[in-house]
């Protein structure tokens, strides 16, 4: 399998969260809603990569976009390890709980759009945790960073794409 390595900017939100409405108007993670689906997307990314989480209430789906430095298929699926890191009292705490998951990809011009859904009331809520407690979520293909995502102001959006999709399910 070639390497994922990403080269360079590409600021692409998924077309779910181009088509809704402002939930919560956030500098760093704004919270888009379209339907049932709320999107947590972040609003300026230093490198040009794409992080996005969409929640219905019931799944979440975690999205990356960004481009490659060795072209893939159009689509195809690919196995990449979630790792959160977080720097407490001068250690760093690398929890790389969630391990290797399955991610679907499509290329959308020069970029890749990979995405992996995480299911069940209980792993949805703890992901949102670590997602809330970590400075950084990275993404790794065996031991090579494919792509890392500063998650610098995410706290709030995250309580905003909670109530969100809780408001969307009552509204159902």
């Amino acid at each position: 399998m070639k390497k994922l390595l990403p080269l360079a900017a590409l600021l692409a939100v998924p077309a779910h969260a181009q088509d809704g409405q402002v939930y919560y108007a956030s500098n760093s993670w704004p919270v888009n809603a379209a339907g049932r689906t709320c999107t947590m997307v972040q609003a300026a990314p230093e490198d040009g990569n794409v992080l996005s989480v969409s929640y219905d209430g019931a799944e979440l789906t975690l999205t990356s976009t960004s481009t490659l430095e060795s072209a893939l298929p159009a689509a195809g699926k690919v196995t990449l390890v979630i790792v959160f890191l977080d720097n407490r009292n001068g250690d760093l705490d690398f929890d790389e709980g969630w391990g290797a998951r399955e991610f679907t990809y499509t290329r959308d011009g020069a970029a890749y759009r990979f995405s992996t859904r995480i299911p069940g009331e209980k792993n949805v809520r703890q992901f949102l945790t670590d997602l809330a407690s970590s400075r950084t979520i990275g993404l790794l293909q065996g031991d090579d960073a494919v792509v890392a995502y500063e998650l610098k102001g995410i706290s709030p959006s995250i309580a905003q794409l909670r109530a969100c999709a809780a408001r969307s399910v009552a509204a159902n």
